[in-house]
């Protein structure tokens, strides 16, 4: 009685961003996998984050299964017998096998050796990947990962450099009936922004808000071995809020042994920050980053009549219910196995703003003081806008005069924030002179917009050079930072932090005393990212900017900045700038002003005539009588 209660106090759609429908079993327990965007940030409030309701709209409760609250594994040993020079074959399992372990006893002596397994499927023999058995100080590599199949199997062993294999025991493991497995999405990587302090900083883009628990780093097989620190953070965290790990590639024997993911601890966003260390300059040539996050089970028990909807992306989570107590009981036999995979916008979202009456239009905003308008192009609804490096070319440094207006000209309230990474562009075309031991070059910035950093590339790496960056003004320079460039510390390209709204030339000077002038190749500049959140009305809104005076507004849209930050929005654009012009004087007003501008020179004629004449004004009532 009291979880259908409970139950049917949280069936509240409205508060649920995201809807699918779902097919489940009327009766009996059911285990339902969910996908990395119905999981979202926060998979440890899912117990009363999600809602699954029947053909009736009735609540069905359910408990929550995870990555990191599952029971774990078991294992135990096989009997094998040696079937040829390096082959084995085990006895059949009662059961699905996970994973293989193999104890090689000789294998710190053979330094690495490949392991393959297989057995036999319903269309003849079939093989799992060709894996790496390695031993190192404190790390091994001892176990192959199977598909869930049963045994008998047979493993082959091949000494990658020279010796013959001693297999000393294989130990077959299975997953518990609550292992949730973590769910892993390959982000591609773009060309990284260097940073000063010898860092390649790339920008992972996930598909929605992540609990992030490990990072993989995919590089080519051909790069060399190497050894790199990283640093992951979320960006608008402090610096310090962050996890260090280290990646690297090493050789056992012949054999290339990568150690290339790290665990990563209370990271929740939709954006990662990584920095990987450089050597001289130079970047690991990284092709993609696999994210692991949490994975989430749903278990239900007798879901009743469908079709069913599960709701997922809440703001505001319920209380769990009661069924998690009772999922050792539910799972003793196998149970049937539900995947979604993605969910829909749900139409009856009511966000927690809205809700709260924060993000609905305010007063007028006076659009004299304001000198520029983009059109904001997306639809009706949470949107994200990012301002380009035009738009904060003619923007305060702090970003303080941007407003939302929509189609009646009231300010639609906003979230802005500096995202803390960067974007970059290359600067051309490049304007270079050589005065004796100076080689000076003119960078185009086109326009204002605040510049994070200054990358010069060369081609050179021998070479130590003094570098001094400036501010061009037309009439006179002034020196922004100095610094001195070594190639063989530093490597092929300098970076160098400004932090400054430099203008639209910047002027690099390289003293190269008593060599011959350094080639530069190419310049690059980056500058920081600012993005703007809004609920765009059905009406449409415009962006507007350029007020030097102009003051940051006070929203009390702010109040709500995390459940913002983690709501589920869309992405928006702005159309081209046009200049705002003073608004247009009606006809009543045109009357009424050339009224007011002619009784003002009748007054100013009168006052010339008395002064002329010698007429004293007249003199108030008051002093008169007196």
């Amino acid at each position: 009685m009291m979880l259908i209660f409970q139950a049917a106090m949280a069936a509240e759609p409205s508060t649920y961003a995201l809807s699918t429908p779902v097919t489940l079993p009327p009766a009996g327990p059911v285990r339902v996998g969910l996908g990395a965007d119905l999981i979202g940030g926060a998979p440890e409030t899912l117990g009363g984050g999600l809602l699954l309701t029947d053909a009736s709209g009735v609540a069905v409760p359910y408990a929550v299964l995870s990555s990191s609250n599952g029971s774990g594994t078991s294992a135990e040993d096989l009997s094998f017998v040696p079937t040829g020079s390096g082959t084995w074959e085990t006895d059949a399992t009662d059961a699905p096998v996970d994973a293989l372990v193999l104890d090689v006893y000789n294998l710190s002596d053979l330094g690495a050796v490949y392991a393959t397994v297989s057995w036999e499927g319903a269309g003849g023999r079939v093989s799992a990947p060709r894996t790496l058995l390695y031993k190192l100080d404190q790390q091994d590599g001892r176990t192959l990962e199977l598909p869930h199949v049963k045994g008998p199997f047979r493993v082959e062993l091949a000494p990658v450099d020279s010796g013959t294999p001693r297999l000393g025991d294989i130990s077959a493991v299975r997953n518990a009936p609550d292992h949730v497995p973590p769910i892993v999405e390959e982000v591609p990587v773009e060309a990284p922004v260097l940073t000063e302090d010898g860092r390649a900083r790339y920008v992972l883009r996930l598909r929605g808000m992540r609990a992030v628990r490990a990072l993989r780093f995919e590089l080519p097989a051909t790069s060399d071995v190497f050894e790199r620190e990283v640093f992951v953070r979320v960006p608008g965290s402090p610096e310090y809020a962050g996890t260090n790990g280290m990646i690297k590639r090493i050789r056992v024997g012949s054999a290339t042994v990568d150690q290339v993911q790290i665990p990563i601890a209370d990271t929740v966003g939709d954006t990662l920050v990584v920095e990987v260390a450089l050597n001289r300059g130079e970047p690991l040539p990284i092709d993609a980053v696999d994210v692991i996050s949490e994975g989430v089970y749903l278990v239900a028990r007798d879901a009743g009549a469908g079709p069913h909807t599960l709701y997922a992306g809440a703001t505001e989570a319920s209380s769990a219910y009661d069924l998690s107590i009772a999922i050792p009981d539910l799972l003793r036999t196998p149970t049937p196995f539900v995947e979604v995979e993605s969910a829909a916008a749900n139409p009856s979202f009511v966000p927690l703003p809205t809700r709260e009456g924060v993000d609905a239009p305010g007063p007028d905003l006076s659009l004299a003081r304001f000198a520029f308008e983009r059109d904001v192009i997306a639809t009706p609804g949470w949107a994200r806008i990012l301002l380009d490096r035009d738009i904060l070319a003619r923007t305060r440094p702090d970003v303080a005069d941007v407003r939302l207006v929509d189609a009646a000209g009231r300010q639609i309230p906003f979230f802005l924030w500096n995202t803390g990474d960067e974007d970059a562009w290359d600067a051309a075309p490049l304007v270079r002179k050589e005065e004796g031991r100076v080689t000076e070059i003119r960078v185009p910035l086109d326009g204002t917009a605040p510049v994070g950093s200054v990358q010069i590339q060369t081609s050179a790496s021998t070479f130590a050079r003094s570098v001094t960056i400036l501010r061009d003004t037309g009439r006179a320079t002034v020196a922004l930072r100095h610094v001195t460039w070594d190639g063989g510390s530093r490597g092929s390209t300098l970076v160098v932090a400004l932090n400054e709204r430099i203008g639209d030339t910047l002027l690099l000077r390289i003293d190269n005393g008593d060599n011959a002038p350094l080639p530069v190749e190419a310049v690059r500049v980056t500058y920081p990212r600012w993005e703007l959140r809004a609920r765009i009305p059905v009406g449409g809104a415009r962006l507007v900017y350029g007020s030097p005076g102009a003051t940051e507004p006070a929203y009390d849209l702010y109040l709500l900045r995390q459940e913002i930050l983690q709501m589920p929005v869309g992405d928006a654009t702005v159309g081209p700038e046009r200049p705002l012009a003073a608004p247009a004087i009606g006809a009543v007003d045109q009357g009424m002003t050339l009224v007011g501008v002619g009784l003002l020179a009748v007054g100013l004629l009168g006052m010339v005539v008395r002064v002329l004449r010698g007429v004293p004004p007249a003199e108030p009532p008051d002093a008169a009588a007196g």
